[in-house]
């Protein structure tokens, strides 16, 4: 085969391996603000898994990241490695508690803070086991915590069977 006809090949098949890669990431807009710092919101995903806390439970994790995480989920095998994945953005529990469970992170997560937030910090227009579309608002400034907020509507990109 000449180096022509390889070349050819290889950029058809560059075009169509592109062409059918799943689009990993879910449109989102907002802000992570934290110490001073702020990062857009840019992508989000929707993941689930078993929890750690309550065996038998399942929980659905919101995944917000200002870049596109999506194939690092994907190559994920346990459920506590998403959280791992996120180097600017937030994890947002949805485990159908009193209070929904909250992690943030920036600067390649050399600045972090999780808390909890009240059910009412999400607002969902849908609200189903496989896609939650919405919006998000937690604000802790007033106890030297985060504030973010978030607009997306996603998908399950992964179902997990183990937590870690």
């Amino acid at each position: 085969m000449s180096s022509l006809v390889r070349a050819r090949a290889g950029a058809l098949a560059g075009i169509l391996s592109a062409i059918a890669s799943p689009a990993y990431a879910a449109d989102a807009t907002g802000n992570l603000t934290y110490k001073g710092r702020t990062v857009a919101i840019k992508h989000a995903w929707l993941v689930t898994g078993p929890s750690d806390m309550e065996p038998g439970k399942r929980v659905r994790r919101l995944v917000l990241s200002s870049t596109d995480i999506g194939a690092k989920l994907e190559a994920c095998k346990t459920f506590s490695c998403t959280d791992g994945t996120v180097m600017e953005g937030a994890t947002v529990d949805l485990a159908g508690g009193s209070r929904l469970n909250y992690w943030t992170v920036l600067d390649g997560q050399k600045i972090q803070y999780s808390g909890t937030a009240r059910n009412e910090s999400l607002s969902t227009r849908s609200n189903e086991a496989g896609r939650v579309a919405g919006s998000l608002a937690i604000d802790d400034t007033a106890g030297g915590g985060a504030k973010l907020n978030a607009d997306f509507d996603v998908t399950v990109l992964k179902d997990f069977k183990v937590a870690r």
